[in-house]
């Protein structure tokens, strides 16, 4: 596939490839057999150290519609994704993780109905690889062929993960929206801040993006969810719903989303350093008075702990007296 000279291209698909291994080719290939028309991808090499750069530049000097930028230090992925969103040209922007893979239709169909319903963004289904295995995943708060926006947002801030990849979204109405940096649940915080703004968002019933889950998943490393990074994504939520005016309205919603990245964090405190280190985290968090906040009120909400193991109401417990 080809970029013709000066024309814009319809979509823009980043990919930040740091060590991907034997996935890129799949990834970059599925990327390259897209059958629409005026796909631009933009890879950004994050200081992969295990040649994943050096396929990079292969496809990239192979392919004129394949966009190379090379990161002078490790990045991570959100201001990997915000270099390449600084110099997408695509109409629509989409992302992918660099071993998942997508069917050849998908920036197609996706794009299409993009134009015909003049949206903001359109949202599909995926499916989640892990082995033998493929599970679909649907999109949230999806009826009739629209997303609910206040709706997909209280189950964002409830504590569901929901990433970007299948997505596509209008380079024009993200307006300067961009990755935070040095967060947990990156994808989830970008989410909330975009429907937070009530775009035209359209549903497509159809599953066209495999991600493929391994051992080397960020979401699975200690540092990704430790305390740092947890807390600076919940203060990041705080100020989107702020400065929305609407933090009120997901006074609950907010409150069960706190209490379960707080106690994901303890938990993963506990598995990796043992209980002293989680109990000093425990004690750490009491300081936080936000979090006591809002953890207090969701002490108080009557139907949190019919669900809950006794290892959850106990830490709740211990947090909130």
């Amino acid at each position: 596939m080809k970029l013709e000279q000066n024309n814009v291209p319809k979509v823009s698909v980043i990919v930040p490839v740091y060590n991907a291994g034997n996935g890129l080719v799949r990834c970059l290939d599925s990327l390259l057999d897209q059958t629409l028309d005026g796909v631009e991808i933009i890879l950004v090499c994050d200081c992969p150290t295990d040649g994943s750069d050096r396929l990079a530049r292969k496809y990239a000097s192979s392919h004129s519609n394949v966009v190379l930028l090379e990161n002078e230090r490790n990045l991570g992925i959100a201001s990997s994704r915000n270099r390449a969103m600084d110099v997408a040209k695509g109409e629509y922007i989409g992302f992918s993780d660099h071993d998942d893979y997508m069917l050849p239709t998908m920036y197609e169909r996706m794009y299409g109905i993009a134009k015909e319903r003049n949206a903001d963004v359109v949202a599909g289904n995926m499916y989640e690889d892990c082995g033998n295995e493929c599970t679909l995943y649907e999109f949230p708060a999806a009826i009739d062929g629209v997303i609910d926006s206040e709706t997909f947002v209280a189950s964002l801030l409830s504590g569901r993960s929901t990433p970007v990849w299948h997505q596509l979204f209008r380079r024009t109405a993200l307006n300067g929206l961009r990755f935070t940096d040095n967060v947990s649940f990156e994808d989830g915080l970008f989410n909330i801040c975009f429907y937070l703004r009530k775009p035209v968002s359209v549903y497509v019933n159809e599953a066209f993006y495999h991600h493929v889950v391994h051992g080397k998943n960020t979401f699975s490393s200690y540092s990704y969810r430790d305390y740092i990074r947890t807390s600076g994504y919940l203060y990041a939520v705080l100020t989107a719903l702020q400065e929305s005016g609407c933090r009120e309205s997901f006074k609950a919603e907010l409150a069960e989303g706190t209490f379960r990245r707080l106690y994901s964090c303890i938990l993963n405190e506990y598995s990796k350093k043992g209980i002293v280190a989680a109990i000093k985290l425990c004690r750490f968090i009491k300081t936080e008075k936000d979090f006591m906040e809002i953890l207090s009120f969701y002490k108080n909400m009557t139907a949190n702990k019919l669900d809950y193991s006794l290892a959850k109401r106990a830490v709740l417990h211990y947090l909130c007296h």
